[in-house]
């Protein structure tokens, strides 16, 4: 046979040679361990460039191996030679006259044992080189397709609705029509001086709206000064609005401008006006109508140019019909009203302020998460957010914490809500706080022997104005016994 003349040793059978055929396809080999011999049969030299002589060895084949091969495939034999298996199996690459790498895959039959030890071996090569070359070239593709994948996850953390974006509100997130109208509407609004009432439940973003009024208004040079009404304590209220003169009242050790003299010539934000007194309501309405304010302890009345925008979750015109909200500041307040919708109503504009978060948590705490799980993703698009943007924010946050690689895993426990979304001062909250209130009012007035007004009076001990502390009594119903 050719490529057996030259060699002293036994022709193949033929049996040998129809066993041999099985596993050909490009070539196949004859292998013999002890006379460290190996003769090939096909086209060698076609497929590397050498010839038999060039590569007569096993040693010879072996220096051949790609050196990232050679342990592997050195390992593999050694336990195939000393476990005296029947049959072999691997893939390696081999280095071509050229210089160049062909992967060969290698399979064949044991055919001779010396002490149970292999020793002879037919062997068919299958060239794999153009197909290896094309799964490289496709494993570049997928490689480059994760890459852009992830880039497009990267660039969607910095996505920014389109009008948004066009406009110029590049922190007010969102595509719907719902956030679209309220945008259109802090554009015709802004450049005026008009008073703005926006409504809406808690956590949708009513401050975010004021900040871009102010931001487009002319007054944009001057501050924005904002008042939540809602955590102010009840005994400072109207000196935090109006300031206040030194000795006013207990504690009042020097004269302090109040937020409407520290906004002049610009804006003032009433976050939840709805928690007003009646009695601070219509000092508000004296502001809005005539541009006047008087510290508390004062006798003078300062003139003051202010924007006013208020916000509230309530339903105004409910209180109105209740008495707690006088009807003349509310109509003085509607001039623009802007409703804020609640998430529920914008679901669409989930899957933009999730990566907008996810961002600006990473970046915070320093990590890198630019992939978000899909799985999560839906859950958070399916839920309705009772808590609205301020909810969302609140899980994002927690779940960046909780990240430990690169992709957000919500593990939060997110179902579709049945529930009216719960006031931020329900009834019985809202019974309670009257009860300390009153309950505070009541001692003061024990200790101050019921005087109102004077030396050592109880309007003095709580920090506010005698007209003040009459309003709360009337409120609260509390009256001298006896």
């Amino acid at each position: 046979m050719e490529g057996l003349e030259h060699l002293d040793i036994h022709p193949l059978s033929s049996d040998h040679v129809r066993l041999a055929l099985s596993h050909i396809t490009d070539l196949f080999s004859y292998s013999h361990v002890e006379r460290d011999l190996q003769v090939w049969y096909g086209n060698l030299t076609g497929l590397v460039g050498w010839d038999n002589s060039e590569l007569s060895s096993l040693s010879r084949w072996m220096d051949l191996i790609h050196p990232d091969d050679q342990d592997r495939v050195r390992t593999y034999l050694d336990e195939l030679i000393e476990q005296g298996r029947e049959s072999w199996s691997l893939r390696y690459r081999i280095r071509a006259k050229d210089g160049s790498y062909r992967h060969w895959l290698d399979r064949g039959t044991v055919i001779g044992y010396v002490d149970g030890r292999v020793n002879e071996g037919i062997g068919g090569i299958i060239d794999e080189t153009d197909q290896q070359l094309v799964r490289l070239e496709l494993e570049r593709s997928l490689s480059e397709v994760e890459k852009l994948g992830r880039q497009i996850q990267a660039e969607s953390l910095y996505l920014r609705e389109e009008i948004a974006t066009d406009l110029g509100f590049a922190d007010i997130i969102g595509s719907s029509e719902q956030i679209a109208r309220a945008i259109r509407q802090v554009e015709i609004v802004a450049p005026t001086d008009a008073t703005v009432l926006l409504h809406g439940e808690t956590g949708t973003g009513k401050e975010m709206l004021a900040r871009a009024i102010h931001a487009r208004s002319n007054r944009r040079d001057r501050p924005l000064i904002k008042v939540d009404c809602s955590t102010l304590p009840a005994g400072l209220v109207e000196s935090e609005l109006f300031g206040h003169e030194k000795g006013a009242f207990t504690g009042a050790h020097q004269s302090k401008a109040g937020r409407f003299e520290l906004a002049h010539r610009g804006t003032i934000f009433l976050d939840e006006l709805g928690e007003l007194s009646l009695d601070l309501q219509s000092k508000l309405l004296r502001v809005l109508d005539d541009g006047e304010i008087q510290r508390v302890g004062g006798t003078h009345v300062k003139k003051v140019d202010v924007r006013v925008i208020a916000a509230t979750h309530r339903d105004l015109r409910n209180d109105m019909r209740e008495n707690r909200f006088r009807p003349d500041l509310f109509y003085r307040l509607s001039v623009f009203p802007i409703g804020v919708p609640p998430l529920r109503d914008r679901a669409g504009d989930v899957a933009l302020l999730v990566p907008f978060f996810v961002k600006r948590y990473s970046d915070k705490l320093r990590k890198s998460v630019d992939r978000i799980a899909q799985t999560s993703m839906d859950a958070l698009v399916a839920y309705d957010w009772p808590g609205n943007i301020r909810e969302l924010r609140n899980v994002i946050e927690r779940s960046v914490i909780l990240c430990q690689g690169d992709t957000l895993t919500v593990r939060e426990s997110l179902g579709r809500s049945t529930e009216a979304p719960v006031p931020a001062v329900p009834g019985l909250l809202k019974q309670d706080l009257d009860t300390v209130e009153r309950d505070r009012i009541t001692r003061a007035l024990e200790e101050a022997n019921w005087k109102i007004k004077g030396e050592g009076n109880a309007a003095g001990r709580l920090g506010v104005t005698p007209s003040g502390l009459r309003a709360r009594m009337k409120r609260l119903g509390i009256t001298r016994p006896g």
